[in-house]
């Protein structure tokens, strides 16, 4: 006896299974149902990012501005400190990382917000001429 989803074996007697809560089968599974359980359990592709630095704010209301916009444009995004800003605010801000090959498109997005005074928007271009004067 083995259950169709999971694939637990049980023994005679039995006619559901305790974790799946659905009848079980009189047969062994295929091999191709063992390979797609397998491929269900493994879940999804875990897909490195190279994750850069566009703005840092301590502002709660900057961050669910930042958070819609993004959102909105489908945007891959993580705020780095979030949770640790409400904590302790004023401690460390909450900076805003984005997929290195949105970095432009978010930079463009952003540009003409008004964050809060207490914010910051990174421009590689105005680093690269303070670095040369």
């Amino acid at each position: 006896m083995f259950c169709p989803e999971c694939f637990a074996e049980y023994k005679p007697g039995f006619s559901e299974c305790s974790d799946c809560k659905v009848s079980l089968i009189d047969r062994s599974p295929t091999p191709e149902e063992i390979a797609d359980f397998q491929a269900r359990m493994a879940g999804p592709i875990v897909e490195y990012r190279e994750m850069v630095e566009i703005t840092w704010t301590y502002n709660p209301m900057d961050i669910a501005i930042l958070k819609s916009i993004l959102d909105a444009e489908d945007i891959h995004y993580h705020l780095h400190g979030e949770q640790f800003s409400y904590a302790r605010p004023w401690v460390q801000p909450t900076r805003l990382m984005v997929s290195a090959d949105q970095a432009d498109e978010v930079r463009e997005l952003i540009k003409d917000l008004n964050l809060s005074i207490v914010a910051h928007v990174y421009n590689p271009e105005e680093e690269e001429e303070e670095g040369k004067t």
